[in-house]
């Protein structure tokens, strides 16, 4: 079994045609990541880390991690999703006003030929909800080292 997580773009429906729930997954602007296991951490007997200071020791020991396959999205979340997610379910509690976002009559839309740009100034619990709301959740640590 694979789970669903969120880094970059979905395929909405146009902000301007509110749809009163939020968008089917689609699996297909997703990649599959590969089951796998690495070595996450940093070694205990290390009294130095690479760049001469401490800040690994709450890293330490390394331990080998073993992930299940697990989705991604190819694409980041662009501005006109997230004002989508916006107008249906996050409202003021996750609107921030450096977003080229702009609050309308009826919700929220992209600044003009802002839409596609990846959405910025979004907070950790904004992330989480709009991932919810899509069907979808942020990676883990583990996930998103095993990546780099």
């Amino acid at each position: 079994m694979t789970s669903s997580v969120i880094l970059l773009s979905l395929s909405l429906v146009a902000a301007t045609a509110k749809a009163p729930v939020a968008p089917s997954l689609d699996k297909t602007t997703m990649a599959e990541i590969t089951a796998g296991s690495f070595e996450m951490g940093w070694p205990a007997d290390s009294n130095v880390g690479p760049y001469g200071d401490g800040w690994y020791v709450d890293q330490q020991p390394a331990r080998t991690i073993t992930l299940s396959t697990f989705m991604l999205d190819q694409k980041e979340v662009s501005v006109s999703d997230f004002a989508l997610f916006l107008s249906h379910a996050g409202g003021d509690m996750y609107f921030n006003s450096r977003q080229p976002i702009e609050r309308v009559r009826d919700g929220y839309l992209a600044v003009s030929k802002q839409g596609d740009e990846p959405i910025r100034y979004v907070s950790w619990d904004a992330a989480r909800n709009y991932c919810q709301w899509a069907g979808k959740r942020l990676p883990t640590e583990a996930e998103w080292e095993y990546l780099v």
